[in-house]
């Protein structure tokens, strides 16, 4: 018998797909949270919110915290070459921060997960990919998985800013009181993936994380010192600070 495993992050697209399975009144397995360690203080808030309204419906709600084992692998693993002549000698420790090519947080929390599916007879996957960005569900590696893989808001029709309103209407990311205030995608605030206008905007409206940013920045490996696109968080600190002083200037 088939039965529905929900990816619950925190953000409004895993959310809207929980309320919207639960409204529809299908059947749930569990709803499981891998917490890395790089959520918004705000996000830990919201998500014990979650778990006590699934606490409420008896649905059970598995949380793996990896904070731990990320700062291990992002400051102190021990790395080695792969290619000659640096083959299976020590180059450096610490993996450093994640990238494009290189997205080993992702994939920490994607191995922790699939373990947990495999494990569930007939689990299926749910996986809170919004309408307009259906493309992803094209991914090779998802068609690939050992287990049945569906997108709920995309079987609905529901875009991302649906799924925001959606879930306002369900009391959920109120405004004036949310990181979706500033950002219209909320993922760990260090990563690297986010663009250049909202690490401006994170830097401005979250000085205690950025200056943890700022702090683990002098402690990564040089080899990966780059944070995006070839600057450093030091380097993208001094930018925007330069570009302050040049918009103080102009007025």
């Amino acid at each position: 018998m088939k039965t529905n495993i929900v990816t619950f992050s925190g953000g409004k697209d895993s959310l809207a797909q929980l309320i919207l399975l639960i409204e529809r009144k299908e059947p749930i397995h569990s709803v499981l949270n891998v917490d890395v360690g790089w959520e918004f203080p705000w996000m830990y808030d919201h998500i014990n919110k979650v778990a006590a309204m699934l606490e409420s419906k008896s649905i059970k709600f598995v949380r793996f915290n990896i904070a731990d084992k990320i700062r291990y692998l992002m400051f102190d693993h021990a790395v080695f070459g792969r290619d000659e002549p640096y083959k299976g000698k020590l180059r450096y420790f610490g993996k450093g921060w994640p990238g494009p090519s290189r997205r080993w947080c992702t994939r920490e929390k994607n191995e922790l997960k699939d373990k947990y599916i495999k494990s569930i007879d007939g689990g299926v996957s749910c996986i809170g990919f919004a309408a307009d960005e259906a493309h992803r569900a094209e991914s090779k590696n998802l068609k690939k998985q050992p287990y049945d893989v569906r997108y709920p808001l995309i079987e609905e029709g529901m875009t991302e800013a649906n799924a925001l309103a959606y879930c306002r209407e369900h009391g959920y990311y109120p405004e004036g009181g949310s990181p979706y205030d500033h950002f219209k995608r909320v993922s760990c605030y260090c990563c690297p993936l986010q663009s250049i206008e909202a690490l401006r905007i994170l830097r401005i409206e979250y000085p205690d994380e950025w200056a943890t940013m700022l702090k683990w920045d002098k402690l990564m490996p040089s080899i990966n010192k780059p944070f995006k696109a070839g600057e450093t968080v030091n380097d993208l600190d001094a930018r925007f600070e330069y570009e302050k002083s040049m918009m103080a200037h102009a007025v």
